[in-house]
């Protein structure tokens, strides 16, 4: 009987795989491929951990460093800002800090005077808190500027031009000249108790008004101004505007002809006399009526689009008229009317009047 030949232990023993299956580890192999993406992804993993280090770095330095010492830089800024506005610009102290993460910045004695050297904008304090969205999307902006008792120059030039704070604006423009571009860019600015020194050079008035109030806020393509005042000129007291408006995707802030949205206007009291007069002197069309006299109770709202009017509804409480269309007297001394105007799809307007009470110069009612 013959017997198997002993085995040697130093070769090993074939293990059998069931059916179907091979033994590929012999010759597996990484691929390329797939040490080209290992390595790719470590270097990514760094970058990022570097990038985070850097920015984190760069946080610290601003925020300890760069930030608390900022007014040694105060030329530097002055000479910046002055560049941005196109007008010499003054800052006084600098007092720098932070609103959570956000800086906040707090400059006294701000001044912008305007190409003749004269006086275009004064603040006695300029509070200011830094948007980290902004920063993030390259765009730096500002969460929140507040301006307190400012004081600023408002000139017409001509019919159609002013000059606000020594930057000149001109109402024809489509896009303007940008200023409501930047103004908007900013979240939130507010003005308490500012003080409007007023010059229009064509007729050569000149007048102050006090404790106006404007506010303007942006939320994305949405944007909101408002203005009170407690006197407008000799128009009228109590005044009260407010615009909230939306504009395209890839439209500027300044082409009003593509805006959308609501507006408002309101007013205790208004001296129709000096309402006419000034309608006139802005270029407006009277058709021949004059007013001589009368107040009115004014409160209005209105809905557009494209520089086109959607709807709109006007209550007015009017008292003591005196009126005149081609120079003959109209028998009217109070007027309440209410009414209400809507734009058809073929574009005609449709108006009504759901209220009209007129009484005449003898006390009659008609």
């Amino acid at each position: 009987m013959s017997l198997p030949p002993p085995s040697n232990p130093a070769e090993p023993t074939a293990k059998a795989l069931p059916a179907g299956e091979s033994d590929v580890r012999a010759g597996s192999r990484p691929t390329p491929w797939g040490g080209h993406a290992a390595r790719v992804l470590r270097w990514t993993g760094w970058a990022a951990v570097a990038s985070l280090v850097f920015v984190g770095l760069s946080w610290l330095a601003v925020r300890y460093y760069v930030w608390p010492h900022l007014d040694r830089w105060r030329p530097a800024i002055e000479s910046r800002v002055g560049g941005a506005v196109g007008r010499p610009v003054k800052l006084g102290e600098l007092l720098t800090g932070f609103d959570g993460l956000r800086p906040r910045l707090v400059v006294r004695n701000v001044s912008i005077d305007d190409a003749d050297g004269r006086q275009a904008f004064a603040a006695g304090e300029i509070r200011a808190v830094l948007s980290l969205r902004s920063l993030l999307a390259g765009r730096p902006a500002l969460a929140l500027l507040e301006i307190d008792s400012a004081s600023l120059r408002v000139e017409r030039l001509a019919a159609r031009r002013l000059r606000v704070a020594g930057v000149d604006v001109d109402l024809d423009a489509a896009s303007g000249t940008g200023v409501l571009d930047r103004l908007f860019d900013q979240r939130r600015i507010v003005l308490r108790h500012a003080q409007v020194d007023w010059s229009d050079r064509i007729v050569g008035e000149t007048a102050t008004l006090r404790d106006i109030d404007i506010a303007l806020g942006s939320v994305g393509r949405r944007h909101r101004a408002s203005l009170r005042a407690p006197e407008l000129l000799d128009l009228g007291r109590g005044i009260d505007v407010a615009i909230e408006f939306r504009r395209p995707q890839f439209a500027a802030v300044g082409d009003w002809r593509q805006w959308r949205g609501e507006a408002y206007v309101g007013a205790e009291r208004v001296e129709l006399a000096a309402l006419a007069r000034r309608w006139r002197e802005w270029g407006g069309d009277a058709s021949g009526v004059t007013i001589g006299a009368g107040q009115a109770r004014l409160r209005a709202w209105s809905g557009f689009e494209r520089g086109a009017l959607l709807d709109a509804l006007v209550k007015l409480d009017a008292d003591g008229i005196d009126a005149r269309v081609d120079e003959r007297p109209v028998p009217l001394r109070v007027l309440v009317a209410e009414a209400r105007a809507h734009r058809q799809p073929d574009g005609s307007t449709v108006v009504a009047f759901p209220v009209l009470r007129v009484t005449d110069d003898q006390g009659e009612s008609l």
